[in-house]
């Protein structure tokens, strides 16, 4: 698991880069207490959360934030989204594999996808 991430400047150009590996055991410990939260909650609710996180991250590295809020920030974002996916059925093997993209743009959205890792999924 991991997650990488593009900021871009006011003409769309990448101004910031960086790819974090992610303690994807520990992510999915934390998505398993969530995950009947964000059920009895609403998938939708759980769902606005990832484009939420994905913001402060960005925050956090226009800020020039610490490399430990750095790393909060992508577990946060990275977490939100597993959750939702773990609702949705998504498995464990395939959330591991998964690499989380975030593109934080200058007017302040956000573009999150994911990418699979099939030579894992295939094991």
């Amino acid at each position: 698991m991991q997650c990488t991430i593009e900021l871009l400047d006011n003409q769309e150009k990448v101004w910031f880069k960086g790819t974090r590996a992610l303690p994807g055991d520990y992510i999915l410990k934390l998505a398993y207490e969530q995950k009947t939260s964000a059920m009895a909650n609403g998938i939708e609710i759980a769902q606005r959360a990832i484009p939420f996180f994905g913001g402060e991250l960005a925050k956090i590295i226009k800020q020039g934030g610490t490399e430990d809020q750095i790393d909060k920030a992508i577990i946060d974002f990275v977490l939100a989204t597993v959750v939702v996916d773990s609702c949705l059925g998504t498995s464990d093997q395939v959330l591991l594999s998964r690499n989380f993209n975030l593109i934080a743009f200058d007017n302040g959205a956000i573009q999150h996808d994911l990418q699979l890792d099939y030579e894992l999924v295939k094991k």
